[in-house]
């Protein structure tokens, strides 16, 4: 299910879910925003840039700001999702974190990485964090870290 891809990043529910729903539409759209998608040697999984990855949040952030019948739906997800390495990065600031984290350690394919809807203190945020790191503690860590580190230098980007 769509909620199994999210919450719990199920590599097979999101692979169901994929093969259920992958149309035209939506590698067209997908494409305008940046995302390559090669079903072949990576199977369902899109191959994106930090600035395709960003552009898609943007489009998710206007879709949960919308009057869509799922948009509650879809926030409630993102924002129960089992693991985040950037909410992990929040600590105790009481941000407000909606995010799809996604890790993966394959022979062909190693990544793992996160993307978040951050709001605080009025102010919204958006943090995308890729990489080619495998599925580990100390790629966990290190992506919680970067993210620690991104977060506390905030206040520069607001002048």
């Amino acid at each position: 299910s769509i909620a199994a891809a999210i919450r719990s990043s199920s590599n097979e529910a999101f692979e169901a879910f994929g093969y259920r729903y992958l149309t035209q539409d939506y590698l067209d759209w997908l494409k305008e925003h940046g995302v390559s998608y090669n079903s072949g040697e990576n199977g369902l999984y899109m191959w994106a840039s930090a600035r395709g990855m960003t552009a898609l949040w943007g489009e998710i952030a206007r879709y949960l700001e919308s009057d869509a019948a799922d948009a509650a739906w879809f926030a409630e997800l993102l924002g129960n999702t089992n693991r985040s390495f950037i909410r992990d990065a929040m600590g105790k600031t009481k941000a407000t974190v909606l995010n799809k984290a996604g890790w993966i350690g394959t022979e062909r394919m190693q990544s793992t990485s996160d993307a978040a809807l951050i709001s605080l203190n009025g102010r919204n945020y958006l943090m995308v964090i890729l990489t080619a790191q495998p599925d580990s503690a100390d790629a966990a860590e290190r992506v919680t870290k970067l993210a620690k580190l991104l977060f506390a230098q905030r206040d520069l980007l607001q002048r």
